[in-house]
């Protein structure tokens, strides 16, 4: 039979023992009590249908065997945390995700590259947003030259006319991307493409055209910041070299 509790009584209980109610010395307010090697073999202690495993003295408990059922949380580890509010102004959160719809759906900043001073969070879509300079998208069609002089294609392989460098955090809301050209074919015909030399990655091509007059060609935005480069050639080798001349690059 257990006495009546006295302040700073603990409930103890060695191996093999029934539970006693115990009082440590210089025990005051706040103190721990620490568990140390009270579980010296491989069958766990249970108390309140409670199970502590003791391995190497550390006291381990199962995410079963805790009141509610629920999981612990570790301070490090990939786990999934629900119905926890944060509210204290000194917390720091970072998320990869904002809330929409009532938090029906999710919007992910993750992709994005870190903003620079002056740029705003845009949507590339439902799900995604990156920081872009105001200005760099809308405001009608925008027009570059590439090449204002008239070139030849001397050569069966690609070379390159002119060059120009993709900011992918000003750029990627550009759309419909064009370019417009002028072409002469005197027997030997001409290939022409846009090519993103930083990722090996054709973004439009234009192969074996046999017809003079101004032309146009849908190419892609590049994924990254890039160095494009317009490049022509000749289809077939011999014959006269085919001309091109005027080449822009438009977007909406």
């Amino acid at each position: 039979m257990q006495t009546i509790p006295q302040t700073a009584n603990v409930l103890f209980r060695v191996k093999g023992s029934n539970p006693l109610l115990q009082t440590f010395g210089g025990v005051t307010t706040g103190a721990k009590l620490v568990v140390h090697e009270l579980v010296t073999s491989a069958t766990p202690e249970t108390f309140y249908n409670k199970t502590i495993n003791a391995t190497n003295n550390d006291i381990i408990i199962s995410a079963s065997q805790l009141v509610d059922g629920s999981n612990l949380a570790h301070l490090s580890g990939v786990e999934t945390l629900t119905q926890k509010t944060i509210t204290d102004a000194s917390s720091n959160v970072i998320a990869r995700a904002l809330w929409t719809s009532a938090g029906s759906n999710s919007v992910s900043t993750y992709a994005s590259i870190a903003p620079l001073p002056g740029q705003v969070l845009t949507a590339t879509s439902s799900t995604t947003a990156i920081w872009v300079t105001p200005g760099s998208s809308g405001g009608g069609r925008k027009t570059y030259m590439l090449f204002s002089g008239l070139a030849t294609a001397p050569s069966s392989d690609w070379n390159s006319l002119s060059y120009f460098s993709w900011i992918n955090s000003r750029y990627i809301l550009y759309v419909n991307g064009t370019l417009v050209y002028a072409v002469r074919i005197y027997g030997t015909n001409l290939d022409v493409r846009l090519y993103d030399t930083t990722n090996a990655v054709v973004l439009g091509s234009d192969l074996n055209i046999s017809i003079n007059g101004v032309r146009s060609l849908l190419v892609s935005n590049p994924t990254t910041d890039a160095v494009i480069a317009f490049q022509i050639r000749k289809s077939t080798s011999g014959g006269l070299d085919p001309e091109i001349s005027g080449v822009s690059l438009e977007y909406d």
